[in-house]
């Protein structure tokens, strides 16, 4: 079973890794720096707190 959690600033690493390789000849065209996965876990983060989801 896969339980959800939010993001935190440490995913970034993982965000980048899922957004590099393979994945990205269907996403992105580009890899992911980590600047740009720290920018999106950042973004998201702050997203999620304005208006967040109801569980």
């Amino acid at each position: 079973m896969i339980t959800l959690r939010a993001l935190t600033p440490c995913d970034a690493v993982a965000i980048r890794r899922i957004y590099s390789g393979a994945s990205v000849t269907f996403t992105r065209g580009l890899p992911m720096t980590m600047e740009e996965a720290t920018t999106y876990v950042t973004t998201t983060i702050i997203q999620a707190r304005v208006s967040p989801r109801e569980r």
